[in-house]
């Protein structure tokens, strides 16, 4: 994503449920039924402004290496200069690496800006997958429509979002819980043991432990014991938006009747 207008499209949908079908005690479900559903496409634009968010900043990194100041250099013939050169020289490497400290500034914040979207990325995910799962819920207690709502679409939507985001709970948890997790009094817990061969590579513990590691498009963490990770890409995005499609199309069947 290179140009400002080269952003992903989101699928249209329409969450509308005629609430009025339903018997009177029943439609306190359909209602909230409705605003779940409402609030997954809120959650797919999320991922999507975090995506975003992410590859501009990695655009800007890579475009300011470019750029990087460069050395003033030494003068040539440095045996026959005079005090006033010397000193222009010194002048001239002072401003210089007083810019290239700014510049480097400058730099390293687009780069905790990838990681904030990167972390937020995984906490939509989360918020996507409890939200789904409320959804569902509701949607067995309305009892009127039980013969309508498609099973398939929604049982098609739970395996896709468990295959491509498995350890979703535990992504959550390793974010939002990020100086718990590397306390001295739980770091064990989360740490991944690893063989007594390559244990002394890792940390003076015996294992791998890792609290939010960003390498290329990938959100690693270890939690409980265990190495957890997800992609902040538009792979992603595009299995986020498919599994709120499911669940759309499972009420699609649901005619208005005024």
């Amino acid at each position: 994503m290179n140009a400002d207008n080269d952003i992903p499209s989101i699928k249209e949908r329409s969450s509308f449920l005629p609430i009025h079908l339903l018997p009177q005690n029943e439609r306190q479900f359909g209602i909230d039924l409705a605003s779940e559903l409402s609030r997954l496409t809120s959650y797919v634009v999320d991922f999507r402004a975090a995506l975003l968010l992410f590859d501009r900043c990695l655009i800007e990194e890579q475009s300011r290496q470019q750029a990087r100041p460069r050395s003033p250099g030494r003068t040539s013939g440095s045996e026959d200069r005079d005090i006033s050169e010397v000193i222009r020289e010194i002048d001239a490497y002072s401003a210089y690496v007083e810019e290239v400290e700014h510049f480097d500034e400058i730099t390293k914040i687009h780069s905790d800006w990838r990681a904030i979207a990167i972390r937020d990325g995984a906490m939509t995910i989360f918020h996507f997958g409890r939200t789904i799962e409320s959804a569902r819920a509701l949607s067995g207690l309305c009892k009127a429509w039980s013969d309508i709502i498609s099973r398939e679409h929604l049982k098609a939507a739970g395996q896709l979002f468990g295959l491509r985001f498995p350890d979703f709970v535990k992504l959550r948890h390793s974010v939002a819980h990020r100086a718990e997790v590397s306390s001295p009094k739980q770091i064990d817990t989360h740490t991944v043991r690893m063989p007594a061969a390559t244990s002394s590579a890792e940390n003076s513990r015996g294992g791998l432990f890792m609290n939010g590691v960003i390498w290329g498009r990938n959100y690693n963490a270890t939690f409980e014991g265990k190495i957890v990770s997800y992609e902040l890409s538009e792979a992603s995005l595009s299995a986020l938006d498919e599994v709120r499609c499911h669940f759309y199309d499972a009420f699609a069947s649901i005619e208005p009747s005024w």
